[in-house]
């Protein structure tokens, strides 16, 4: 999932240096358009770097459950709790990442949904 996000991260920024470079030699109308695109992939970069960290954030969450129960298994700890605790921070995290990609997604291709004439 990290790299799914990253690389729409990537093509993101790609994408906001190339209309960010003719943009002084631009005409009024196109630099407008190119004003508003540059709002949306602002936007789109806000909610990918909020699904970047809440993707890592649920998978160190995964990792400590994992290494918590490595540990209960050699040491003969009870950490039940703790592992629970783990794993339901896990949860709203994935939750919220998969959110934020959804709605990344429905911003990129909100254009491609309006009716276009044939």
């Amino acid at each position: 999932m990290l790299a799914v996000l990253v690389t729409r991260l990537g093509r993101i920024v790609d994408r906001s240096r190339a209309l960010d470079e003719p943009l002084e030699s631009a005409l009024e109308r196109r630099k407008d358009h190119a004003h508003a695109e540059l709002r949306d992939l602002s936007r789109r970069s806000r909610l990918t770097e909020r699904a970047i960290v809440l993707a890592t954030a649920a998978g160190i969450f995964v990792c400590l459950v994992i290494i918590t129960l490595f540990v209960d298994y050699l040491l003969v700890f009870n950490v039940s709790m703790l592992v629970v605790a783990f794993f339901l921070l896990a949860m709203p995290c994935f939750i919220g990442a998969f959110s934020s990609l959804l709605s990344e997604v429905m911003l990129a291709t909100a254009p491609l949904r309006h009716d276009v004439p044939e």
